[in-house]
Formats: C-alpha cells, structure tokens, sequence
C-alpha cells in the first residue's frame, strides 16, 4: 500500500510524543468525567465546565493528529455500496430509537436540557477527536507498512474506546458496565466507517454527540438489560461495520 494515500504521512510526526500525548489528553479527558458528577460544584455548571474541559481536549487533539481527513483521494465504493445502505439503514433505526429520549429531556426542563447538552457535546467531541482522530492517525502509524493499516487501526482503538468504559465501574456494577465496554466496541468500529466514509472528524463527532443525547447521561449511570436486546442491535452492527472497513481498506490497497 502506497502511504502517500494516507492524508496522515504527508506530515512529519513522531508516534511516541503521540501516544504521550494521547495519554495525557486521555486521561485529562476521564478527569473531566469525574469533574462532572462532583456534588459540591451545582448543576448545570460542573457539566459545562466537563464540556468546556472535553472541548479543549478536542482541541489538542485536532492540533496534535495533524489531519481529520482519512485519505488524499478515495475510491469509488462500487458493490461496497450494498454495505453502506445496510449501515445507513441500521443507523437510522438505531437513532429513531433515540427521539423518544430527545422530546423526553426537552420536556424536563431548562436545567435538565443543559445538563445532557453540554455532557452529549463533551463526550461527542471529546471522545471522537481522543480515539478516531488522533489515536487513529498514531495507530495508522503503527501499522503503516501492513496491508490492512485502515482495518487495524480502527479495530484497536475501538477496542480501546471500548475498556476505557471499564473505568465506569467506579459508579455502576458488573453488569452494565460490561455491556457498555461491548457496544461502545460495535458503535466505535461505526464510528470508524463514518469517519473513514466522510473524511472529516466533524459527521462522527457529531454523531456520537446525537448518541449520546439521552435522558441515561444526566446521570452518568447505565443500568444492565438482557444481553439478547443487546446483541440483537449492536452484534450486526459490529459486524457490518467490520466487513466494510476491511473491504474498504483492500479497495483502498488496490486503488492506484
């Protein structure tokens, strides 16, 4: 695979300041979260000053990616296509699921809005520039003189987005959390394609603001369901998401 097609090795850049800094940011960014459910601050304003926090973060790791595109040109996605329709389709249904939980927090009030808002931003933005834009490029470097660079990349730092869940275990049980770890895995990879698929760090920055935008976050505490809910939505999920990344990624090999 000829690296000039990766946006990313146009620059210079070194992976161990990028993972140390990735590191920092990261943890900065799981700082904030818990800035967010101390008590003695009132709310809305510990959610404001977490967003504020996450936005910053952002905003580092925009700087220190170099690049939100993914590729300097990309291929036509041709019979890829089949695939794209049956994500758009799951994404649709999985965010018509998601209106219900939008009319019910506007219904709550100012104070309520405020609170889910400015927690959905901090971890829309927050969590998206971390892993699919600056992670992503340093694993991209990691990777780079493999065939499946792209497909790699996004399975390691979905995998990695997904145990940074485990830190939730400090306020909710077994249960939940380690549901949370497998979906947040399937929507990562989701996220990935989004990326890879627009070339911009903003449509799945955005996205996983909309996915999180739910009643749950004013809390910051998820309760567990049965696993066959769960796997019935997000198993296909992950694996749709799995397959287009890695045929894209052997597109992207042979296009010229």
């Amino acid at each position: 695979m000829k690296n000039n097609k990766f946006t990313f090795f146009k620059y210079q850049y070194s992976l161990p300041k990028m993972f140390i800094i990735s590191i920092i940011l990261l943890l900065i960014y799981l700082f904030a979260g818990k800035v967010s459910l101390l008590k003695f601050i009132p709310q809305p304003w510990n959610r404001l000053l977490y967003m504020a926090i996450t936005l910053v973060v952002a905003g580092f790791c925009a700087y220190f990616a170099k690049t939100s595109k993914v590729l300097e040109v990309r291929p036509k996605q041709g019979k890829l296509a089949i695939l794209s329709t049956i994500l758009v389709v799951i994404l649709v249904l999985l965010y018509l699921g998601k209106v219900i939980g939008w009319v019910m927090i506007f219904n709550q009030g100012l104070t309520v809005t405020i609170i889910c808002l400015a927690t959905a931003i901090g971890a829309g933005f927050g969590e998206e520039f971390i892993f699919r834009n600056l992670l992503f490029n340093a694993f991209l470097g990691v990777f780079r003189n493999n065939k499946y660079s792209l497909a790699l990349s996004s399975i390691t730092i979905s995998a990695i987005f997904g145990l940074m869940h485990l830190v939730n275990l400090t306020h909710q049980d077994w249960a939940a959390t380690s549901q949370q770890v497998f979906y947040a895995f399937a929507i990562g990879l989701l996220f990935c394609v989004i990326h890879i698929w627009s070339n911009t760090m903003i449509v799945p920055a955005l996205m996983h603001f909309l996915f999180d935008f739910s009643p749950v976050i004013k809390t910051a505490t998820t309760v567990a369901v049965p696993w066959a809910g769960i796997l019935i939505i997000f198993l296909p999920l992950l694996v749709v998401s799995l397959l287009w990344i890695v045929i894209y990624n052997r597109k992207v090999q042979a296009f010229e």
